[in-house]
């Protein structure tokens, strides 16, 4: 799941020359995340280390990243 996330990462600062700052995801993939990085430490702190807020929805299907500042989406 990490590695997903980072080339999601990579990918979307090459489309929008900007890193993001949210990533969506649903519980499933929260947790996958989470038992993930606990084999490395602790994960609240890696997660905090990806330079972005995780915000988990049930409604999203697939990881998703986007950029907010201000109140406004920048690009996603």
């Amino acid at each position: 799941m990490l590695s997903f996330i980072l080339g999601l990462v990579y990918r979307f600062e090459q489309a929008h020359a900007c890193a993001p700052n949210r990533l969506y995801l649903n519980q499933h993939h929260y947790r996958r995340l989470t038992l993930e990085l606990n084999g490395n430490g602790d994960a609240p702190q890696r997660i905090a280390g990806l330079g972005v807020q995780v915000l988990i929805h049930a409604s999203v299907q697939h990881p998703r990243l986007m950029r907010v500042s201000d109140g406004r989406v920048h690009c996603a």
